[in-house]
């Protein structure tokens, strides 16, 4: 018995396939299990909430019907053949295959609507039922047996009341608690009361009230009251101290609280602004004010003198903050005053009336009775306080500088005529208003680190750099509290607030000479500055001791012209520096338009500047043949490339992969051939990876059949007859890497006009033979080809510009010192600034994005694959041993061992991949190679053409196997592929008519030179450490000729180092979007931490 899959939700009973969609919609984790079973699709259902799901279909695929149905339920064996489990299996593939619009167009959706009362039961989490263990707690807690109650003879007051009663105590505030109806009882026990409280036990109060605890039984202040003191109880009883006053009577220790510091404060806030009692008069309420009290004082003058009253008050206690004062019935707070304020406020507390002479009258109201302005309220009588007080001082400061990095300050008051030492020993004088002075002198000092006891100075000592941030940061500070005065020494120690000068550039005899000057700097004193300056500090201090400081504008030009100097000039004598033309860019980049520099340049600098600036603009003829071919941008590409040539420069055009720069060097030498150049002055060498060579060959014959060309290949034999025999009448020689390395001693005595290196990154490690030989080669002309110009490190751009332009990036050891160590590591801006401004000229990068807007879109997507079973523990098992192994290792141990520690997370990548390619013998499961061969599956049924990459060629293999497995046929290309076969396979899998849909490449062998537009998905089985190789690789499809849209897909395996790999591929391709765009800085460095962060989750 059979049914159409199609036609099942026609064919089985509407409840079953209800109960069945609902079920399986509950459960968010369901997986819908698939396995091959004699020739059929086993489908089965695994749900997170029960580990069995005993429903299975067998499905023909071929003809899209049910073949057979079980279930062990009691349901299915009535029915012969359906239930809603089996339902439940049928309706997920159904979902899964048609989607779920499938579902709520048929009859089965309003019966779901109905059994599950929600908008749409679709929705994710909608149906998601409570865990069954929280609702076996729910039950136990609803049906826990509980207490009967039993009968008492207990009078439950109505209402009760709770009063506070407060007195002294030292340094505190005495607390003691009353609680009754009509009446109230002094609780004589406090800890008894609220242990009774808290275990919810009768408390009685006298014979007749008894009552179980409830704060509802109070009003909102008695509810305040007793809340206060079940704090105090409960924080003295966690902390097992008491907090009892210290009184005689051990009852009258157990009925009352002594409370201190803050929780004065809060006890006022909160308790008595409605109202307490005081101990020492229990029928006198009293209230909290929250107003601030400031006490009244009376100053009366006489005819000999003058009075002084203060208004009595009394302190009830003290917080830290504040004191609480008593007056009348009313309880303010007070803010404490300084000490000398106290005590002049005690004083007048003490005496009913203070007298003060006449003579003695204007000293105290200017420097005591003025200091009580802020802490009382104080009235005259009789008198005018203002013709009391002294003016204020004229501070004035005199600095001098005895010896070398130390600085003094002799501070002076100024009244009139009279002038006061304030640190001096001069002696009290009613003329000087003291408390100013002291003011002033308190701030001031605080800028100094000594005092000079003797001579009564302030005084500040340090080095250099402390003597430059007092003139450049304090000085300016001091001047807000008074004049400055300085010595002839201390003059010396000016700041000038900026560098500034003339810089001349010419361009003779094709070299650029610079020459330099300024106006405020004899020559002398600028040999010194370039001589001795630190480009990590703001100052440079000349030798009479002065100061020069350096915003972030002139510290760019000090370094530019620092740079200059230090290859091509003696620092000491900088007359007129001889430099090559290349720094001509770079200079007028760093020097131009800045405000501290005057450039002057001559007619050739002006000429070479704008031919290089505007190369759009070059008046070179396109060749006609391929006037029709090269778009707009390819047309810019190749009058810059004529640029670089006429000036004698050499360039990086690193276009993104796939936007055409093969064909734009082709423009370039055929028009240097249609100029009539031949021989020496045409002669052309293209190194390319041995893969490329033939393709070069084909496009050089395809767009410009006008050069001769020949392919430098064969037996050693071979090759060194065709080198011999064809220097005379061969227009472009091509060549690979390898076989350079190998011939390189038979190009020694031939002369190229031209050499170009294509994919350039092959010699991004300047150590490398194939590195060392494309320098060798005697070239006028050279150009380096590469979408990645850097794809881990600036060391490999220093390579590729050490060819093009020998010396231009200096030596490697300078460049990595004083450019690349500052970059990576000190995220010095400043040194990035400069690479930018020297290698911009030199490098044309256009974006796919940017120029070509007719080209596809290209989709992204990461899909991640849990591991599980045998496969997941073997991954935990090494991840965990290599942390062990990491954790044991220091700094020299590490250093020693890398090696083997890369080898052990190749072998964790490994793992992820497929554990077959380390256990010969292993049969588990592998995640990643199904989920790969499932969309590959579903990738050809759709009508697509696929490309697989992977870096393993042993995962090609599985992989192989299993496109066999499934009857799927493929094309295979690695390091063993000979690159005629290689280009016979690409234009098969080109061919629209050709019937075989997937192509299997090696990442490192098929990565770059390849046109396979034919595929319109990518799957990248493991991810490599940098993202710049990955795009290589999908570019083979997303290039000029794509007619579709690209789906990108990389599998990543879940909570392993792959997902690390990802993060990683991030930080290396911002560090080189940075140099070349100029955006953030990262390091690429490995250390062990970065290791140990990889192996985590």
């Amino acid at each position: 018995m059979s049914y159409n899959i199609k036609n099942a939700l026609a064919d089985f009973k509407k409840e079953d396939l209800a109960d069945g969609m609902i079920d399986i919609l509950k459960d968010s984790k369901r997986t819908l299990e698939k396995t091959k079973e004699n020739g059929f699709l086993k489908l089965s259902l695994k749900m997170q909430r029960t580990s069995t799901y005993n429903a299975v279909v067998w499905l023909d695929e071929k003809n899209g019907e049910l073949v057979k149905t079980a279930c062990r339920c009691g349901h299915f064996q009535k029915q012969y053949f359906c239930c809603e489990h089996v339902a439940a299996v049928v309706m997920q593939y159904i979902v899964e295959i048609y989607g779920q619009d499938v579902v709520k167009q048929s009859e089965i959706f309003p019966l779901m609507l109905q059994k599950t009362n929600v908008e749409d039961p679709f929705i994710p989490g909608i149906l998601k039922s409570t865990d069954e263990e929280m609702m076996e707690i729910l039950k136990e807690n609803f049906f826990k047996k509980r207490a009967l109650p039993v009968e008492q003879n207990i009078k439950q007051p109505l209402s009760i009341q709770a009063k506070c009663c407060i007195g002294e105590c030292k340094d505190g505030l005495l607390l003691e608690l009353r609680v009754g109806e009509t009446r109230t009882y002094v609780i004589r026990d406090l800890n008894e009361f609220f242990y009774k409280w808290t275990e919810k036990k009768t408390i009685e109060l006298g014979k007749y009230i008894k009552f179980i605890p409830d704060k509802n039984l109070f009003d909102e202040n008695g509810r305040k009251i007793i809340q206060f003191f079940l704090e105090e109880y409960l924080t003295e009883k966690a902390s097992g101290r008491t907090n009892y006053s210290y009184y005689d009577s051990a009852s009258q220790q157990a009925r009352s609280v002594s409370i201190f510091g803050s929780r004065i404060d809060s006890f006022m806030d909160t308790i008595a602004a409605n109202g307490v009692y005081l101990l020492s008069d229990e029928k006198k309420n009293i209230f909290y004010d929250e107003q601030f009290y400031s006490p009244k004082i009376k100053v009366a003058k006489l005819t000999y003198g003058a009075t002084v009253m203060a208004e009595r008050y009394h302190i009830l206690c003290e917080s830290l903050e504040y004191s609480y004062v008593l007056s009348g019935d009313t309880i303010y707070r007070m803010k404490k005053p300084e000490m000398a304020v106290q005590k002049i406020l005690e004083l007048c507390q003490s005496k009913k009336e203070l007298f003060i002479s006449d003579k003695d009258l204007p000293a105290v109201t200017r420097d005591v009775l003025s200091n009580l302005k802020d802490a009382a309220v104080i009235t005259y009588t009789g008198m005018d306080p203002d013709k009391y007080l002294p003016p204020k001082p004229t501070i004035a400061l005199y600095l001098d500088s005895p010896q070398e990095n130390m600085i003094t300050c002799d501070v002076a008051a100024i009244y009139g005529e009279k002038k006061y030492h304030v640190y001096g020993k001069e002696r009290y004088s009613q003329k000087r208003n003291f408390t100013e002075e002291h003011r002033l002198a308190e701030i001031i000092q605080m800028y100094f680190n000594a005092f000079d006891q003797e001579k009564s100075l302030l005084v500040y000592s340090g080095d250099e750099g402390d003597i430059f941030t007092f003139l450049s940061q304090v000085i300016p500070k001091l001047q807000k509290y008074g004049d400055i005065y300085v010595t002839d020494s201390m003059k010396k120690l000016r700041v000038v607030p900026s560098a500034s000068f003339q810089v001349g550039v010419s361009v003779s005899g094709g070299l650029l000479e610079m020459s330099m000057a300024s106006n405020q700097f004899n020559k002398e004193e600028l040999a010194e500055i370039f001589s001795s300056y630190d480009r990590k500090k703001k100052y440079h201090r000349l030798k009479n001791g002065a100061f020069i400081t350096f915003n972030k504008e002139q510290k760019q030009v000090m370094s530019a012209l620092l740079d200059v100097m230090k290859n091509y000039a003696d620092k000491k004598n900088p007359d007129t520096i001889k430099m090559p033309l290349f720094r001509a860019l770079y200079l007028d980049e760093l020097l131009a338009e800045k405000e501290s520099v005057e450039l002057k340049k001559n007619r050739e600098y002006r000429k070479l500047i704008g031919k290089m600036r505007s190369y759009e603009n070059g008046d070179y003829e396109v060749p006609q043949s391929l006037e029709a071919v090269l778009r707009e941008y390819q047309r810019d590409g190749f009058y810059w490339i004529k640029t670089l040539k006429e000036n004698g420069f050499g360039g990086i055009l690193a276009d993104d992969m796939g936007l055409g720069k093969t064909l734009q060097i082709l423009a370039f030498l055929l028009s240097e051939k249609e100029q009539g150049k031949v021989g020496d002055e045409l002669r052309t060498l293209i190194v390319a990876p041995a893969s490329l060579v033939y393709n070069w060959k084909k496009e050089v014959e395809r767009f410009t059949p006008q050069l001769s060309v020949c392919v430098m290949a064969g037996t050693a034999h071979e090759r060194k007859e065709l080198i011999k025999n064809q220097t005379s009448n061969v227009d472009v020689w091509i060549t690979s890497y390898d076989l350079l390395k190998r011939d390189i001693e038979l190009y020694q005595d031939i002369v190229f006009a031209n050499e170009i290196i294509d994919e350039a990154q092959y010699i991004k490690n300047q150590t490398t033979h194939a590195a060392k030989s494309v320098r060798l080669v005697n070239s006028s002309f050279r150009m380096a080809l590469t979408g990645t110009p850097m794809e881990n490190r600036l060391s490999e751009l220093w390579s590729i510009f050490d060819y093009l332009m020998p010396g231009f990036l200096y030596g490697y050891t300078r460049f990595r010192s004083e450019i690349e160590t500052l970059i990576v590591s000190d995220k010095d801006e400043d040194a990035m600034t400069r690479l930018r401004a020297m290698i911009h000229p030199f490098i044309l990068r256009r974006l796919k994005k940017d120029v070509l807007k007719e080209l596809p879109e290209k989709q992204e997507e990461i899909v991640t694959v849990a591991l599980s079973g045998e496969q997941k523990k073997l991954y935990q098992a090494h991840s965990q041993r290599l942390k062990m192994f990491l954790e044991d290792q220091n700094d020299e141990d590490f250093a020693q061992n890398k090696l083997q520690i890369l080898a052990e997370l190749t072998k964790l990548r490994q793992l992820c991949c497929g554990p077959e390619l380390l256990l010969e013998n292993y049969k588990g499961e592998n995640a990643k190679l199904e989920t790969c061969i499932e969309l590959i599956t579903q990738a050809i049924a759709g009508g697509h053409k696929i490309l697989l990459f992977s870096q393993f060629t042993s995962m090609l293999d599985l992989i192989g196997e299993e496109l066999k497995k499934a009857k799927i046929d493929y094309y295979r290309i690695d390091g063993s592929v000979k690159k005629e076969a290689r280009m016979e396979m690409v234009e098969q899998f080109q061919n629209p008519q050709n019937q075989v849909s997937v192509f299997c490449i090696s990442l490192k062998a098929g990565g770059t030179g390849l046109n396979l537009t034919a595929a319109d998905i990518v799957i990248h089985y493991d991810p490599w450490w940098n993202k710049a190789a990955q795009n290589q690789a999908t570019d083979r499809a997303h290039r000029i000729g794509q007619k579709h849209a690209i789906n990108v897909y990389q599998l990543i395996a879940e909570e392993t180092i792959e997902q690390k790999i990802c993060e990683l591929q991030q930080v290396k391709e911002d560090l080189a979007e940075e140099v070349l765009s100029g955006e953030g800085i990262s390091s690429t460095q490995f250390n062990k931490n970065e290791i140990m962060n990889l192996l985590e989750k």
